[in-house]
């Protein structure tokens, strides 16, 4: 209550929110090498292999059990030295319960860490909870708001369906990275080789339209920066025929002999 006698001062006026620019929104990804954060044999191997980025992964690599430590180990592997290659790591998805302490504690390391991959996104919501996630982390652990990109991974009917919203929801958003397994399964396609044509499928890509679909939500975006990345060696082809920008690699380390 206001009493009748005494003047009523004037709010300050609060500080504009300025939104988040990218940090570096033209990272090159042509080839990009998952690696088992569950490993740390396979970590100190990847730091030896060609690929423009590596991706350290917590989540479909890594069983349940063994979460705790693959956290432990990415943290301490982003704090060491990559060279000019894109660093991020894959974290778990966000109707997990590991998600948030993923995001807290790999990016709190304050190492060199370029972007996070959020696998089976489904709504652009997903997208907009990781941002604000990462804009806490950043001011709390003193780093540059907006460092950190986010790779989006479109991985089911209801993702893509969405792709348009999920492509816009963050100006932190690099790149959107088809995931064929679960989409497979997602839409119902029989068959047990990832990435390939299913049997009785002739004359055209089972995954022509998703494809295309997620290339053309990613380019239209502000700044123009968005990337759309096949999966898996069955489209290696693509990228140079079609406008996609590199491709995933989702399999352990072996050596760069063989």
């Amino acid at each position: 209550m206001v009493r009748p006698d005494r003047p009523v001062e004037p709010l300050e006026p609060l500080e504009p929110f300025e939104p988040v620019e990218p940090f570096d929104p033209f990272r090159v990804r042509r080839s990009c090498l998952a690696v088992p954060a569950s490993s740390e044999r396979f970590i100190a191997k990847a730091h030896g292999l060609p690929a423009d980025e590596v991706f350290l992964d917590l989540e479909d690599a890594v069983a349940p059990a063994a979460k705790a430590q693959a956290r432990a180990n990415a943290v301490a592997a982003v704090t060491g030295d990559w060279g000019g290659r894109v660093l991020a790591v894959r974290v778990n998805d966000a109707s997990t319960p590991w998600a948030h302490r993923d995001v807290i504690d790999v990016v709190s390391a304050a190492g060199r860490l370029d972007a996070i991959v959020l696998p089976k996104v489904t709504s652009p919501d997903h997208v907009v909870w990781l941002d604000l996630l990462l804009g806490q982390v950043e001011r709390e652990a003193g780093l540059t708001p907006g460092r950190t990109g986010i790779e989006a991974q479109i991985e089911d009917a209801a993702g893509l369906a969405a792709v348009n919203a999920i492509a816009a929801a963050s100006p932190r958003l690099e790149a959107l990275v088809f995931g064929p397994a679960d989409f497979m399964a997602s839409v119902g396609i029989r068959s047990l080789d990832v990435g390939g044509q299913p049997a009785g499928y002739v004359g055209g890509d089972a995954y022509h339209y998703a494809l295309m679909r997620i290339l053309i939500a990613a380019r239209p975006r502000p700044a123009g920066h968005r990337r759309a990345l096949p999966q898996g060696p069955r489209r290696r082809r693509l990228p140079a025929v079609s406008g996609q920008r590199g491709e995933w690699t989702p399999r352990t380390p072996r050596p760069a002999s063989r």
